[in-house]
């Protein structure tokens, strides 16, 4: 079974001055403790990923935080929106619903390299050795990659708020004619922050989930 796989957070809070509007952005860095392309294995399975795309959804304003949307004002002139995108992974909200600032990854890691590093290290964990496409030969099991939700937010009860992190993703591959589906939903209790704690309690969970998954 998978070796389970600890991830380090530094999370560094960054306070903007948006128009109009008082927000903070968060921006978290999760590492995982060793690089999941080295120390290969030798084994005769090969498996390559040939495309992974993040195909999230996001909206303008979404009254429903569990969507991915950054929110109106939450983005400086000048920023480049598709950019943030491909970093963001939660919004932060108030009682009321209503986005007072967003999470995103640091720069030089998106949500792409995360779920790709993720899938690296399970693969590797279930006995196969992760070669380019250049190197890939007729029996490597090729992999084609869909990100549909990586987003955490919250909700407030009585007590309490909780935050909510949630993964999806469709797998192709070049073995089975369905694709895999894996999809992770975890939520943390904490009266402030703990957007980095829930995606990274989704990220172990669905490494875990998708080592299993694959075996079947």
């Amino acid at each position: 079974m998978l070796q389970k796989t600890g991830l380090f957070v530094i999370a560094v809070v960054i306070a903007n001055s948006l128009t109009g509007c008082a927000s903070k952005r968060t921006e978290v860095s999760l590492f995982m403790p060793s690089s999941p392309i080295t120390n290969q294995i030798e084994t005769n399975k090969t498996v390559a990923i040939r495309s992974i795309s993040d195909s999230r959804t996001f909206e303008n304003n979404s009254p429903n935080p569990s969507i991915e949307s950054l929110g109106v004002g939450m983005i400086s002139p000048g920023e480049d929106v598709q950019e943030i995108q491909t970093r963001a992974i939660a919004r932060v909200s108030n009682g009321n619903n209503e986005a007072m600032g967003n999470v995103v990854l640091q720069k030089g890691q998106t949500v792409e390299s995360l779920v790709r590093d993720s899938i690296f290290s399970v693969l590797q964990q279930s006995g196969y050795r992760v070669v380019p496409m250049s190197n890939a030969s007729k029996t490597t099991l090729i992999l084609d990659v869909s990100i549909r939700k990586f987003w955490a937010w919250d909700s407030f009860g009585m007590m309490a708020k909780r935050v909510h992190a949630a993964i999806d993703t469709t797998i192709t591959r070049s073995d089975k004619t369905q694709p895999l589906t894996t999809h992770i939903h975890t939520t943390v209790t904490k009266f402030t922050g703990g957007h980095d704690e829930a995606i990274q309690q989704a990220l172990s969970d669905y490494r875990s989930r998708l080592g299993s998954d694959l075996e079947h």
